[in-house]
């Protein structure tokens, strides 16, 4: 069954880097194992759900599916390939050099935050705040 997952996989980003066009990755309410165990508390239901979701949560699970895909290697086998990820890429900005740094991916052809600053298109989605503009905007 994981090789079946792994060939469609592969053919929808094999077929967006032939077409020229970016898949989008976007956000949305994390599974209920993850939000029992991370985000509900000793506050109110609503509080936990906005945490959840996009108070925090939901941008956390998104960056970790974008890292994913880099150390899955995939721009690797699609150099081409982009995506768009919003609410500035999810925190991952923060974190580059540390990634660079700390991640062991020595089977991937690149630094981590090369696939990031090549392979990824930034919106801010809302989230219109200028230290998080200064620190994604090119060079």
């Amino acid at each position: 069954m994981a090789f079946l997952i792994k060939t469609n996989t592969d053919i929808i980003f094999k077929t967006a880097e032939n077409l020229d066009v970016p898949i989008y990755l976007h956000p949305a309410p994390v599974n209920s194992d993850i939000y029992q165990s991370y985000y509900k508390g000793n506050y109110p239901e609503v509080t936990a759900a906005t945490f959840a979701c996009f108070g925090y949560g939901w941008h956390i699970d998104v960056g970790i599916h974008a890292i994913h895909l880099v150390l899955s290697g995939i721009f690797d086998r699609y150099p081409k390939l982009n995506m768009i990820i919003g609410h500035w890429v999810s925190f991952i900005p923060f974190f580059l050099e540390r990634m660079d740094e700390a991640l062991f991916a020595e089977h991937l052809n690149h630094p981590v935050s090369y696939y990031f600053k090549n392979n990824f298109y930034i919106t801010p989605s809302g989230m219109l705040t200028k230290p998080q503009f200064d620190l994604v905007k090119k060079k």
